[in-house]
């Protein structure tokens, strides 16, 4: 029996990992296993996050007036995880996708009410727009892909898109994008409520 509301089920998508069967979930578990804790990934992962941190602490150095700590070590934990998870975003787009985010987090374990004003129906609609994020992304990586103007630093997206099973089967993006959303609200929600 699971211990995880109804509204959890309803927002994490099709594809994710709680609503698959036991055989599609180890087929997935595999499948993804490299792109998130492979040598590949975790020295990727290690780059991106000193990048961000040193630019982080030297942007809070720099500040001449008393900030709210808190609020700017999430700021910096939620840039450094998108930018592991799907590359770099200009600071305007990072911060609306960082505001729906918190939309969507808030109806996780909301009653299932989907009426203007209740947490369940912004997380619904949060959760419409990251998905649109998320796939618009994708699409971009995949015509740069094809047209061969792909470079730079790879992120677990480009990783997830490459990844096959042993049937040379990849991932569908509704795959990659739930695998995300996933991926953010474990990791992102850990680390920014532990110290509260």
């Amino acid at each position: 029996m699971s211990t995880y509301p109804k509204s959890s089920y309803l927002l994490s998508g099709r594809r994710s990992f709680h609503n698959l069967s036991t055989v599609e979930h180890r087929r997935l578990r595999r499948l993804i296993a490299a792109p998130i804790n492979g040598h590949e990934a975790l020295t990727m992962y290690i780059k991106h996050t000193e990048d961000i941190v040193i630019n982080s602490l030297d942007e809070w150095a720099s500040m001449n007036e008393p900030f709210e700590f808190h609020k700017e070590i999430q700021r910096a934990t939620f840039k450094i995880m998108t930018h592991i998870f799907m590359g770099s975003f200009s600071d305007s787009a990072l911060w609306k996708t960082q505001n729906l985010y918190a939309d969507y987090c808030n109806g996780l374990m909301s009653l299932v009410i989907n009426l203007p004003g209740f947490a369940f129906h912004e997380a619904f609609k949060a959760r419409k727009k990251l998905v649109k994020v998320l796939q618009s992304v994708l699409d971009k990586k995949r015509a740069m892909t094809k047209s061969k103007q792909h470079q730079g630093k790879k992120d677990m997206m480009d990783l997830l898109m490459e990844a096959e099973d042993e049937d040379s089967l990849k991932l569908e993006d509704e795959d990659i994008t739930d695998l995300l959303l996933l991926f953010l609200t474990a990791g992102f929600e850990d680390i920014t409520h532990y110290g509260q």
